[in-house]
């Protein structure tokens, strides 16, 4: 909550500042109407559900009956903040007192978030088999593209005032790990992970000032939402503790991340030709 209140104090101090730099004389175009590119940065805050469970199952067969299990979940709200650098470039139209467009934009940046998780594990010998385990997920999401528009309105003839939306796509790479250990040499591990680009939705809002006839200065925050991501792997019938007679009769481990959200702050100067 404090993130969204902070993110929306930015806004609306970058919305007062650009208001008053409008008090001071600039070149007014007589349209809005080209093409622009640009480049900047600002801050990005990115929260997510993340949650996994892994589990083993074991079998000795010699020289005695044993047997030993272990699973552990864990679950984290991520909520973690970086620094972003952008470029964009996009085409603006002027009808009278209103401005449409399209936009793209790349964001360069990277983001990263760990949860561990010690577990449960049970064996049918604790005292001379004792075990324990260890899990962790881990979850980054990196670079984003938007590609989308906006609709403004010209509150002076060198102010405009604008909502934007569209279609974006993040860098997002995430994996668990589960550990079973008995001693310093019989213990195994499982791990899954995946890196991949997320679709999703924008929408956006923000002001945009003329400082000359050819460079405006922007400032914007987007919501972008990446829904989520679920990877698991497991098998059966491995036989990787040291020395003979161990089967491994279940291994899994699973890492999920839900509402992937975004909010970032930017400002950009920007070339219109």
């Amino acid at each position: 909550m404090f993130e969204r209140v902070f993110l929306a104090s930015v806004v609306a101090v970058g919305f007062v500042g650009a208001a008053n730099a409008a008090d001071v004389p600039v070149v007014a175009p007589a349209d809005w109407t080209g093409f622009y590119v640009g480049a900047g940065g600002g801050l990005n805050s990115v929260s997510a559900d993340e949650q996994g469970y892994g589990s083993t199952r074991i079998q000795e067969y010699d020289p005695e009956d044993f047997s030993s299990s272990s699973n552990d979940r864990w679950q984290n709200d991520v909520e973690e903040w970086g620094g972003l650098a952008t470029v964009e470039a996009g085409f603006d139209y002027q009808v009278d007192q209103f401005v449409i467009g399209v936009a793209g934009s790349y964001d360069f940046v990277g983001i990263s978030a760990e949860t561990d998780s010690q577990g449960e594990c049970t064996n049918s010998d604790t005292d001379q088999f004792p075990c324990t385990t260890f899990s962790q997920g881990s979850f980054e999401i990196g670079d984003a593209w938007y590609l989308g528009a906006r609709v403004g309105y010209l509150a002076t003839a060198s102010t405009l005032l604008f909502l934007s939306g569209g279609y974006t796509q993040a860098e997002v790479a995430h994996g668990g790990y589960h550990e079973y250990r008995e001693s310093a040499k019989n213990y195994i591990w499982v791990s899954a992970g995946n890196e991949e680009w997320k679709q999703g939705y924008y929408l956006g809002a923000g002001i945009e000032q003329m400082l000359t006839e050819a460079i405006s200065m922007k400032i914007e925050y987007r919501f972008a939402d990446y829904g989520s991501v679920n990877e698991s792997y497991s098998g059966t019938g491995l036989n990787d503790f040291d020395g003979p007679g161990y089967a491994i009769d279940e291994f899994e481990v699973n890492h999920k991340v839900e509402d992937i959200l975004s909010q970032t702050i930017r400002a950009t100067v920007n070339l219109r030709f």
